[in-house]
């Protein structure tokens, strides 16, 4: 049984992976960083200042998207191209939905990171990580920045990788809410839009509008740039620990619907 279920994921990932759905994810991300260039004017001092000028943009949204493309369809396919019985047959449910959301969430996040850090290194060839003359580092100093100390230490490519990695976590979150979606509804734009808008929805009109503590305020847990809690490790742990919360529950219900569905296939 654990053999059948690690292989099965093993397929799983490679399908995410090896494929030009994924090459698109990482492009799109890239592609989505740099059109967001324009927003901050030309005053581009190095890549640490436009990093920290466009992260938290609105092309964050755009960014996600893109992140969900190469496996956020796994269900939809398998359902619209009937494979569903053949898979069934060979493997549990539980074991198939498992193997789904984990490819899945890992294909996204992956794709997400590396677009980021890939704009950052395109970036870098024009401007430079840090520039002295303008103090970008240091007047970020008690400013509330999350993992600032990195930046201090001169590990910048470390603090853009960890900071792109938790909104990397949040475009995962945001995949397996559209793996529940698509067991209700057979529209690939609405699948990925319904999770987007929630986000936005909860962001801009129910976390701000109803004044919800900062930890209950996904836009800050995930953005990469604010801490949540006084200490850097204790706001990463939390988002990480929401989010395999969040990875769970879902799940459950994806497993859920996915028994209910194929029983009346």
């Amino acid at each position: 049984m654990k053999t059948d279920f690690f292989r099965v994921m093993l397929i799983d990932i490679k399908r995410a992976f090896c494929s030009y759905t994924f090459l698109i994810a990482v492009l799109g991300v890239v592609l989505s960083c740099f059109a967001t260039i324009p927003v901050i004017g030309i005053y581009q001092i190095d890549v640490v200042y436009v990093w920290l000028r466009i992260h938290s943009k609105s092309q964050t949204l755009l960014a996600f998207l893109f992140a969900m493309f190469p496996y956020g369809l796994c269900f939809y396919q398998d359902f619209s191209h009937k494979n569903i019985q053949n898979v069934m047959a060979r493997i549990s449910v539980s074991t198939y939905a498992v193997n789904k959301v984990i490819a899945s969430i890992i294909s996204c996040i992956v794709a997400f990171v590396a677009g980021k850090l890939l704009f950052a290194l395109f970036l870098s060839t024009s401007l430079p990580l840090s520039n002295p003359q303008y103090h970008t580092i240091s007047d970020m100093d008690n400013s509330g920045y999350i993992l600032y100390s990195f930046l201090a230490e001169g590990k910048i490519w470390t603090y853009f990788f960890l900071v792109a990695l938790l909104q990397g976590i949040c475009a995962g979150i945001l995949i397996t809410l559209a793996l529940l979606v698509s067991l209700y509804i057979q529209e690939k734009a609405i699948i990925f839009t319904v999770p987007i808008g929630a986000y936005y929805i909860i962001n801009a009109y129910i976390i701000h509008g109803l004044g919800f503590p900062v930890y209950f305020n996904i836009n800050q847990i995930y953005g990469g740039i604010e801490t949540v809690w006084n200490k850097d490790s204790l706001s990463y742990a939390y988002a990480v620990g929401l989010a395999l919360l969040l990875w769970i529950l879902l799940g459950m219900a994806i497993i859920r619907k996915l028994k209910r569905r194929i029983y009346y296939e």
